[in-house]
């Protein structure tokens, strides 16, 4: 049995109900720190076996679909801010409840258009994989869109956010 003790690596031996150790001819000094943190990190986020078990351009994309991720992070805070200050948060004159209806009316009314339009076109969807996904992807910047501008038209929050 291996283990790792202080700088150093020790063998643990077993052996008819007694426990003895290896002494420092087997011991092997530890790698620093960084080397560790770097391992754990590559292990962490590449493919087992990187780089010869993938194409040439991983890295690249994994960097871009990254930065990506990262964005669209951030683009979700700026929503959430936006539709949070829609419904009335950090304003005296609304109550929490009322909040709380609009945040419910404002899903609510997302998902029974989300259910009428799955109804109404999922025929259609195995046809063109590709190009429901874009749409998908181009209606969700929409809607992202509508919901960081809903504040600026607090008459039409509920209007612009459930669509």
């Amino acid at each position: 049995l291996e283990y790792r003790s202080g700088q150093y690596e020790r063998k643990l031996l077993l052996d008819e109900g007694t426990c003895t150790t290896s002494h420092a001819p087997e011991a092997k000094p530890l790698a620093p720190r960084r080397n560790f943190l770097g391992a754990a990190l590559r292990s962490l986020l590449l493919p087992e076996g990187y780089p010869h078990t993938v194409t040439e351009d991983y890295l690249e994309f994994q960097i871009w679909d990254t930065l990506q991720a990262v964005c669209s992070y951030l683009r979700g805070i700026l929503c959430t801010q936006a539709v949070l200050t829609g419904v009335g948060v950090g304003d005296s004159a609304k109550t929490a409840a009322s909040a709380t209806v609009q945040w419910v009316l404002r899903d609510g009314l997302g998902m029974f258009g989300g259910m009428l339009f799955a109804w109404s076109q999922s025929r259609r969807f195995g046809y063109d994989v590709k190009q429901w996904r874009f749409f998908a992807d181009c209606i969700n910047d929409v809607g992202l869109t509508l919901d960081l501008v809903s504040p600026l038209v607090p008459q039409y929050f509920l209007l612009l956010t459930s669509a």
